[in-house]
């Protein structure tokens, strides 16, 4: 179990959060130590009861619980969710935290028998709800993640809005406008078709333009429906396979014959669609708590970013980065880069570590749609 100690991050804009965790072997533990006097007098988290008006209804004495809702300057405790029940309790453990208010020997012996029972504690949760949200100035604006656990459904995770996509394709906006109408997708699918944003600093690209916030990943984290992680465009040829991917694992199709039918005008289309490209911006940011692509060996969250951008003046560039982000490991220094991969217009100027554990070289998880 990693437990993170004594860290906090400074929140320029927004930042939100709440847990709620049902653990009946938990919250006997947490509750008795509550009892004794562990958390002084005043907490910001809730033992056996909820600290305010919570998006889950349906649990009346919870295990734990924590809101967290910081607007301008403030320090956040919580910028990521566990993705796999493995890591709450160690998150958990986080965030209660060294208070000074807090009896130091009471709350030693409370994490030494919850690591001792660690495997017990699992094996006991009824539901899980870990949502986290941070909005900054830097691109993409909004980071974090929803983790989501019960009996019934079992374990996802989902990445919050950590990928924006600006297209200015008219072909590409046709086709998908086109099967958008016809019913291909539900109600409210993944990407819309507005202006272009005015904080792009793009030459008048057309009024019209594709926009897009999918998922980075795909899958529950269960042995049958394993994480995947969905592959940035590296080049121009890349893009609607990325878009085609982005949707599927999203699941935003409703009707796949019609999604079927797009794909082959798609194929049928490539030529014109390759031509027509204005602009293209695809960027995605994610601080990993654990790295399950990677296994990098830090202590902390791992900082993942990458971005493709296309212009018909200065053509194509790629650049992925992945370093230790903000952390408390004693060996690796925050910033520190474990791969990088650069190409800029076909030349790859950069490139090492940036393979997943485990992939071949050119190795494919989709078929191309060419």
């Amino acid at each position: 179990m990693k437990i993170r100690t004594d860290f906090v991050t400074n929140s320029s804009s927004e930042s939100t959060a709440e847990i709620v965790i049902d653990n009946p072997m938990l919250l006997e533990i947490l509750q008795r130590y509550k009892n004794l006097g562990a958390f002084g007098d005043h907490t910001l988290f809730g033992i056996g009861e909820f600290v305010s008006e919570s998006e889950v209804s349906n649990i009346k004495k919870p295990a734990f619980h924590y809101s967290e809702e910081l607007h301008g300057d403030g320090w956040a405790s919580v910028f990521s969710s566990p993705k796999t029940l493995a890591e709450v309790l160690g998150e958990i453990i986080t965030i209660i935290g060294d208070s000074s208010q807090f009896n130091k020997e009471l709350i030693a012996q409370m994490k030494e028998e919850l690591q001792q029972k660690e495997a017990e504690i699992e094996n006991n949760y009824a539901m899980v709800y870990w949502s986290s949200i941070q909005e900054g100035e830097d691109e993409p604006e909004v980071i974090g993640g929803k983790f989501t656990y019960d009996q019934e459904n079992g374990e996802k995770y989902i990445g919050y809005g950590s990928t924006e996509v600006m297209i200015d394709n008219p072909i590409l906006l046709e086709i998908l406008q086109k099967y958008k109408d016809l019913g291909t997708f539900y109600t409210d699918p993944g990407f819309s078709i507005g202006n272009y944003p005015r904080k792009a600093e793009i030459s008048r690209p057309s009024s019209d333009v594709i926009l897009m916030t999918p998922d980075l990943y795909g899958g529950t984290g269960e042995d049958e429906d394993s994480y995947r992680k969905i592959d940035p465009p590296t080049s121009l040829n890349d893009v609607v396979n990325s878009i085609l991917d982005s949707l599927v694992v999203s699941e935003e199709t409703e009707a796949e014959d019609l999604f079927e039918k797009m794909k082959t005008e798609m194929t049928e289309r490539r030529d014109e669609i390759m031509g027509a490209y204005k602009f293209v911006d695809w960027k995605s940011r994610e601080l990993l708590r654990e790295d399950i692509f990677y296994k990098d060996s830090y202590d902390g969250y791992v900082d993942e970013s990458s971005e493709f951008v296309y212009s018909p003046l200065n053509g194509e560039d790629f650049h992925y980065i992945r370093k230790a982000g903000p952390g408390w490991d004693e060996k690796v220094e925050e910033g520190f880069i474990y791969g990088e991969k650069h190409i800029v217009n076909g030349k790859v100027l950069v490139d090492f570590g940036s393979e997943y554990e485990g992939e071949e070289e050119g190795e494919k998880d989709e078929e191309s749609y060419e």
